[in-house]
């Protein structure tokens, strides 16, 4: 059995979960023994604890602690039980392979989505990444764009879990609208979901509206929705487990994505798994999974009124609709399946082996810290004096 190691923080969102399902794939497809390193800021435990499972899970706590620390401790935990690295974009990690480099460890550097952020981190740390992987065509295109038309760029879609439930029937007259996301107005578009609403309702069209999520526009969205939560056509259901998401999926009849700026959202795949048709707004790499009109539909940006248009055709034929998400479902079962996905990685995994042990230089990447994170520095030390300078700034501002 080979080994290499994974390793992630924990931030509420997608590809998190795609980490989790990649590494225990690959253990039971290939026998490749992932070690899952999971940074526990401790937010979201419970909401995905069921995606965490197999012995190739180990959680690390840390508590916004000392990064000098934090490295150290992680080298600790990873080192002599790897040969390949595999990054999700955050820097504190990107510092743990400029470490393991050092040892021969070879990495392969996963960026989520065409955002500064992951540019950034795919230009800072080029020196010590043998393969960038890209997880959307757009991606895909960005990368090129930055480092040049290398060989050590490639595209391995996101896989999810191919569980479809029973759906539930399509004869009832109302349409069932879905979102899952983070609820921020400005990026995720939401503040339009009004306009879309009104329009559908002045066209007489029944319909019900469940958002699963949380975020910094929950406030805004029930000021702005509250004409249709009294009514009942809306509800906010918050974070909720994954089997309970995926429930939802099987009752929507429409997924929908307003987002103004998106990577590959697993959302998406996974209301397609489901049978519930995309109806979404233009972004980079909807075409990659969406077929207009073949399994779902694409709008352009800021077009409420193509969307509720495309909404009222689905509510007045359920047939075609059903075809739409069978359509939907052949879709992910051909081509995003997080076995399709295991696969793509261990090929990558093995290719990266390949290449031996690394034994060149390593560059020299500095930490970036606060003033208070200083090598000598204890863990007990940094949190307390944060906490004492968070008391003092409190006590300032009243």
């Amino acid at each position: 059995m080979t080994h290499s190691a994974a390793f992630l923080p924990m931030i509420l969102g997608g590809h998190v979960v795609r980490a989790v399902r990649l590494c225990n794939a690959l253990r039971e497809r290939h026998r490749e023994e992932v070690q899952l390193f999971w940074i526990d800021f401790g937010r979201g435990r419970e909401v995905y604890k069921p995606v965490y499972h197999g012995p190739n899970f180990r959680v690390h706590h840390h508590p916004f602690a000392n990064p000098y620390n934090t490295l150290h401790q992680l080298e600790h935990l990873v080192n002599g039980r790897c040969d390949v690295l595999l990054l999700n974009g955050e820097p504190l990690e990107c510092h743990l392979a400029v470490r393991l480099r050092q040892k021969g460890v070879r990495i392969v550097s996963v960026a989520s989505g065409a955002t500064a952020h992951y540019m950034n981190i795919a230009k800072k740390f080029a020196g010590i990444i043998d393969f960038h992987v890209a997880t959307s065509t757009a991606v895909r295109a960005k990368l090129i764009e930055l480092l040049g038309a290398d060989k050590n760029i490639r595209y391995i879609p996101t896989g999810v879990s191919w569980e479809p439930l029973l759906r539930a029937s399509t004869l009832s007259s109302t349409v069932h609208l879905l979102y899952v996301g983070s609820l921020d107005t400005a990026i995720k578009g939401l503040d339009q979901l009004p306009e879309l609403l009104t329009l559908l309702e002045q066209q007489s069209v029944t319909f019900e509206v469940c958002l699963i999520g949380q975020g910094p526009g929950q406030q805004e969205l029930e000021t702005i929705l509250t004409r249709f939560i009294a009514k009942g056509y809306v509800k906010f259901c918050g974070v909720c487990p994954i089997e309970a998401v995926w429930k939802s999926m099987a009752k929507a009849d429409v997924f929908l994505l307003f987002s103004r700026s998106e990577g590959f959202p697993n959302a998406l795949l996974e209301a397609m798994a489901q049978g519930a048709v995309p109806v979404v707004m233009e972004f980079g790499s909807a075409s990659d999974a969406i077929e207009h009109g073949v399994n779902g539909f694409i709008v352009p940006q800021g077009d409420v009124a193509a969307m509720s248009r495309i909404i009222i055709e689905l509510a007045n034929d359920k047939s075609r609709l059903k075809e739409l998400g069978v359509a939907a479902q052949r879709t992910i079962s051909s081509r995003f399946t997080v076995e399709r996905m295991a696969d793509d990685y261990y090929r990558l995994f093995q290719e990266a082996r390949g290449l031996g042990s690394y034994s060149g230089p390593v560059p020299n990447i500095p930490l970036e810290r606060s003033r208070l994170d200083l090598p000598w520095m204890p863990n007990w030390l940094s949190i307390g004096i944060r906490k004492i300078r968070g008391v003092i700034r409190t006590l300032e501002i009243k």
